[in-house]
């Protein structure tokens, strides 16, 4: 028989449950392990979207706007914290699990408007990168009355302790994670029609949404300029957003965009290196998903990379075409330099299977 702690009744906030999103991706992940433990789960999103996550899942859409007046979206954000506290109210819900500020803050405000359900919250990205903008202030103000705050670094957590006044004992740092049975499964699928792009060719991927704070220009240059010496070279880039025109402008023949695939992993399989060139990164999900795929990575230095170390295991550039460069070239010329790191690859990523991670997420449910 079931003990009481499994019927609980829990309730995910999520903008969104968009495919390919790396928020959304960790939600549903936490969904699939805490389901099979017979917790009673609920989504909660705002944005309702052409192509999402379809499980068999009790989903609840407000079906905002995206495009509203600065007043509107301040009335709307006070509202929210209403509605979830109605909502919560309405389903008994004892628990809310809630991703990203934009669904953070209605969450303490329900709280604050009498929501008697347990609050965690968390945080996907570096909360310094908002400086002194409202964001900023709305944290320094909201966030220690959460009950817990879940982040996926200690710099985030010294952070929180520091600058916005929070309690370290309601602050767990657990970091994201991979299912890596189904990622094993899923890499051996056929490329189908793109099967022959990957012949005879030497082929750096990158899976990333297409913003400037990911910094693709610095990857596709950089590219262009190893390209130029050695033609039998390609650049994947996966996944799109804002920036796709723009970077579709520099790009050459040998950068191919091949945009939203429902399964990135067999052509991270099919591939010999991963790069990622971002400014800022709080975890960087695909990472884990590309050392998955026993691929080498090479990455620019950001807080997550130097925190954890990764230099150990990975080849860490700084943000300029040369250093970028060197690292692809060294990595296309010499194969014992590849294997070395593409070894270290299968070792480190088995220290980021999603069991060991969601158990403690579990913990915090008691």
């Amino acid at each position: 028989m079931h003990n009481k702690k499994q019927y609980k009744k829990i309730l995910i906030l999520i903008p969104s449950l968009r495919l390919w999103w790396w928020a959304e991706k960790i939600a549903v992940q936490i969904w699939n392990g805490l389901q099979k433990k017979w917790y009673n789960i609920s989504y909660l999103t705002f944005y309702c979207y052409e192509k999402e996550y379809e499980f068999l899942w009790s989903e609840y859409c407000l079906n905002d706007s995206l495009n509203s007046s600065f007043v509107w979206k301040i009335f709307r954000f006070l509202f929210r914290g209403y509605k979830i506290k109605r909502f919560c109210e309405e389903n008994n819900i004892d628990i809310i699990i809630s991703f990203m500020e934009e669904w953070n803050f209605p969450a303490i405000l329900s709280k604050l408007y009498g929501n008697s359900s347990k609050i965690i919250i968390s945080i996907h990205h570096e909360i310094s990168n908002y400086k002194k903008w409202c964001f900023y202030w709305f944290i320094k103000l909201l966030y220690r009355f959460a009950d817990n705050i879940v982040v996926l670094t200690k710099f985030e957590k010294d952070n929180l302790i520091k600058n916005f006044n929070c309690n370290k004992n309601k602050i767990s740092v657990i970091s994201n994670g991979i299912d890596i049975d189904r990622i094993n499964l899923m890499k051996r699928e056929s490329l189908w029609e793109y099967e022959s792009l990957f012949y005879d060719k030497f082929s750096f991927i990158s899976i990333w949404r297409l913003e400037k704070i990911k910094n693709q220009e610095l990857m596709i240059n950089s590219f262009l300029k190893l390209n130029e010496k050695y033609t039998n070279t390609q650049l994947i880039v996966l996944w799109d957003w804002k920036e796709k025109n723009n970077l579709q402008k520099i790009a050459n023949n040998n950068i191919h965009f091949l945009w939203n695939q429902n399964n990135v992993f067999k052509f991270l399989n099919n591939s010999n290196c991963f790069i990622i060139t971002s400014i800022s990164e709080a975890f960087c999900i695909a990472i884990l998903e590309a050392m998955s795929c026993w691929l080498p990575i090479i990455s620019t230095k950001t807080q997550w990379a130097n925190e954890i170390i990764w230099n150990l295991y990975w080849l860490l550039v700084n943000n300029d075409i040369e250093s970028l460069y060197d690292a692809m070239e060294n990595l296309y010329l010499n194969k014992e330099i590849s294997n070395y790191y593409k070894n270290l690859s299968i070792k480190r990523v088995r220290d980021y299977d999603m069991k060991p991670i969601l158990k403690k997420r579990e913990d915090l449910l008691i």
